[in-house]
């Protein structure tokens, strides 16, 4: 496959995320996009549910922000802590736990440091024989771990958490952050493109005023918004483009943060998005009972062609969502 979980609090919010203990501010400098992921308590953490498996690569920005030791990435299945990777106060080097059991610790720099914004890479393999922890740092291998990365009779990795895990600290911000299922990942950015006009679909009622108007703000308003009760109703926006130097466009996720009330005749709602002159929807999303959580999307091609998508092709699109039985 590929690219399973993509985040770089672009929303100005973490709605895709299980829980969180920290907060989304304003990007720091040297960060990309407009916001980042804070966490500066010694309790502070994020987590999300992964599907289950074996095997996953992950990247992500990652600045410290104070001098204890702190958990950078730790990965579970259900409670039980199984991977995890620390940076160690005594030198700034990063090393790779099975369970709280220290497997290998990183012997050469880039040391993290305060202040210093990093590309963390990682791939972990769960096996009691022919288990992998892999880590880099800017792009070099600093741990390169085979052997039992499997601390009880758990198999596969289910959970993820940022920040505090395991009786260690969580200080830190992070940025761009990725999970994929197939192959290193490199340093990525997360650009947040958001609706501007009107699509070719308005059949959802405004709150106020232009239907894109309800849905432009960032972060999310609880009070503006569009809304419908009639299954099959569509709304889809003209978006924003992509700015900057964009090397290629790895997928293209789409996000929705929404909630139902009552007993509404639609239970359930599609993302889509419109390319080359058709609509593609996504698989049916339960929306939550109050605003919060939000749901996503994943194309991994541009649906109207199924070729890798380009840059023209995600600055044409248009996106929304329909209201489905």
């Amino acid at each position: 496959m590929g690219r399973i979980f993509i985040d770089g609090f672009e929303s100005g919010g973490a709605g895709l995320w299980d829980s969180l203990s920290g907060s989304v501010i304003a990007a720091r400098t040297g960060h990309s996009g407009a916001y980042c992921l804070k966490l500066s308590a010694s309790s502070d953490y994020i987590q999300r549910a992964l599907p289950a498996d074996d095997e996953y690569y992950f990247a992500f920005k990652y600045e410290p922000a104070d001098s204890p030791s702190t958990s950078v990435l730790a990965l579970y299945a259900g409670a039980t802590l199984l991977v995890q990777i620390r940076r160690l106060a005594t030198t700034g080097y990063l090393a790779a736990y099975r369970g709280t059991t220290q497997i290998q610790a990183a012997t050469t720099k880039p040391v993290l440091v305060s202040g210093g914004i990093r590309l963390i890479e990682a791939r972990v393999k769960i096996h009691d024989t022919a288990g992998v922890v892999q880590v880099k740092v800017d792009g070099e291998m600093v741990i390169d771990f085979s052997g039992d990365t499997k601390p009880g009779t758990d198999t596969q990795i289910n959970m993820l958490t940022l920040g505090a895990a395991g009786a260690v600290y969580g200080y830190a911000y992070y940025d761009d952050f990725i999970v994929d299922d197939a192959d290193w990942i490199g340093n990525t950015k997360i650009q947040a493109i958001l609706p501007n006009a009107a699509g070719s679909s308005t059949q959802w009622d405004p709150s106020a005023g232009n239907n894109y108007d309800c849905v432009d703000e960032r972060p999310a308003s609880d009070t503006d918004y569009v809304s419908t009760n009639t299954v099959d109703e569509i709304d889809l926006y003209a978006a924003s483009n992509l700015s900057g130097s964009i090397g290629s466009v790895k997928c293209v996720q789409l996000q929705a943060r929404c909630a139902y009330e009552g007993s509404p005749t639609p239970t359930h709602l599609q993302l889509g998005l419109r390319s080359g002159g058709a609509n593609y929807f996504s698989a049916d999303k339960t929306p939550p009972a109050s605003f919060g959580q939000s749901v996503y999307a994943l194309w991994y091609t541009n649906p109207a062609d199924s070729e890798a998508w380009e840059e023209a092709d995600v600055n044409a699109l248009e996106i929304g969502f329909k209201a489905t039985a």
